[in-house]
């Protein structure tokens, strides 16, 4: 970003110390500025108290974290409903930098009424990638990506997911899983009142082919929209992107998939396929299906699902039929 630079440092910050103040008066200074400007973070870790970032500024502005901003052990001097970290009546707002937001401690987390943008043609662009997590939810956000909007990973434990608007991207995805030693478990995510526009794919579990064993159970999707999806639902245990998986051919997945759910899910597709559920050596258990209701706006075939080593429970309306190919 080309602009004027407001270098926490330059106000006295120092690491390892608590740099409210300092930070406050960068951000004063910077939505003063008249013309493009940013905040800047080094790198080292700083410490911060709580910090309230209040627009409108007069021109845009970034907020860059080339270091990391670490919160309070104990969360002292909160009031209900305050946030550690707080951007508010900004217009133009961009946070950069590849630096850490360290909340410092185990107390629950919510996102909540976030904007989150990146180019559709972008790699690797998750919107929120969450990891040894628990107890977080997500809700009343817009996520616009050029990768998964949501990426759930390895040790995700009691997430909640809800009215979401996801596109373009690739969907809500749980995983990939499988690719490293010692995985923990994903269980306990629930993915319901949400919408997704023109994404490759909806909800999906994606696993690699070839895996080490691992758990993945207790996932349950519903009351979800699908606009002009390719992929509305899908599980793929063969999961592997750019061809890396070619010496591991005829290896199947070993992480073992239990306890899912999709029900009432509605919308349209932009392919033939609605359902995807391919899963691995193991099979998944436990997998239910109820009322889905999707249809094909293209012209190559119609409507059908894909299912090996499978055996869903089907109940209410299905369109398309359940494991019809």
């Amino acid at each position: 970003m080309n602009c004027v630079s407001f270098d926490i440092t330059k106000y006295g910050a120092k690491h390892d110390s608590d740099v409210t103040q300092a930070i406050a008066n960068a951000w004063k200074d910077a939505c003063a500025a008249p013309t493009r400007s940013k905040v800047y973070i080094p790198k080292g870790t700083f410490k911060l108290s709580k910090a309230f970032f209040a627009g409108p500024c007069k021109n845009p502005i970034g907020f860059e974290i080339a270091g990391t901003l670490q919160a309070p052990s104990k969360a002292n001097g909160f009031q209900e409903g305050q946030g550690w970290i707080t951007f508010e009546k900004i217009n133009q707002l961009t946070i950069y930098g590849g630096g850490t937001f360290d909340g410092n401690g185990a107390v629950n987390l919510t996102f909540k009424k976030v904007k989150i943008v990146a180019p559709k043609d972008s790699w690797t662009t998750d919107g929120i990638h969450l990891g040894r997590s628990s107890n977080v939810t997500i809700t009343d956000s817009v996520i616009q990506t050029g990768d998964d909007c949501i990426s759930i990973g390895d040790g995700t434990r009691d997430l909640e997911i809800t009215k979401v608007v996801c596109g373009p991207g690739h969907g809500i995805s749980i995983g990939s899983l499988g690719k490293y030693e010692n995985e923990q478990p994903v269980e306990g995510i629930i993915v319901k009142n949400c919408t997704f526009k023109g994404t490759s794919n909806g909800v999906r579990i994606k696993t690699w082919q070839a895996s080490r064993d691992g758990i993945a159970r207790d996932m349950h999707f519903s009351d979800l929209i699908m606009d002009n999806v390719e992929t509305p639902i899908s599980i793929d245990q063969e999961y592997c992107p750019w061809g890396v998986c070619s010496q591991f051919k005829g290896k199947p997945s070993k992480i073992k998939l239990s306890d899912i759910s999709f029900k009432n899910i509605k919308g349209t597709c932009s392919t033939p396929v609605g359902i995807k559920l391919v899963c691995g050596g193991y099979g998944c258990k436990d997998v239910k299906l109820s009322g889905i209701d999707l249809k094909y706006n293209g012209k190559d075939g119609k409507l059908t699902s894909v299912c090996k080593n499978v055996k869903p429970s089907v109940s209410g309306y299905m369109n398309p039929s359940a494991c019809s190919h």
